[in-house]
């Protein structure tokens, strides 16, 4: 992951570096693995594999630990608004994190039943949109400027069927059509 300011993190088994202009100039130790981060407004949230956000900031040069209570493999993060992070876990849950008053929930996106049936899958495209997609036909697209989600239907039930999972991928093009391709 590379921030803002030029800095890149790589994480791992028990560890996240800081590396700017080729050297080590922090790290955090932990005893989980390290999956994805974001950064937002100054800080950049890193999720590990079990329920820990680690929160780095930027302009202090310092780590939090924020221990979420919610035991669960988180697998995914992203932005989806100023205040709040959106948290994807292996067991099909979608959380909001409010990154203000440090609150995790369950996101209001879950109230949708065709989002709980199967493994949720994150595409960030190259304007901040969110594109969310199980084994359920649907691509719901998240729109970070206006903050609507939309729910698309791609592929009928009865061809579903015959898949065994589900593959997108989207491109936005030079003239901002948007294009997605599907298995």
């Amino acid at each position: 992951f590379e921030d803002s300011k030029s800095t890149v993190w790589i994480g791992g088994d028990g560890c996240v570096l800081g590396i700017k202009d080729g050297r080590e100039f922090t790290s955090y130790k932990k005893n989980n693995t390290f999956i994805n981060a974001v950064e937002q407004k100054n800080k950049i949230y890193f999720i590990t594999d079990e329920r820990f956000i680690i929160e780095y900031d930027i302009l202090k040069a310092t780590f939090n630990e924020i221990d979420t209570q919610f035991y669960d493999l988180f697998t995914d993060i992203a932005v989806i608004s100023d205040s709040e992070l959106l948290i994807i876990t292996e067991n099909n849950k979608l959380l909001n994190y409010n990154v203000r008053n440090k609150q995790l929930e369950i996101s209001v996106w879950m109230n949708d039943k065709d989002m709980q049936r199967g493994n949720i899958n994150l595409i960030t495209d190259k304007n901040g949109g969110l594109w969310l997609y199980n084994h359920s036909g649907y691509m719901w697209y998240y729109n970070i400027s206006n903050q609507k989600l939309k729910k698309l239907p791609l592929i009928p039930n009865d061809i579903l069927k015959s898949i065994d999972l589900e593959r997108y991928n989207v491109f936005i093009d030079s003239k901002d059509y948007i294009w997605i391709t599907t298995y």
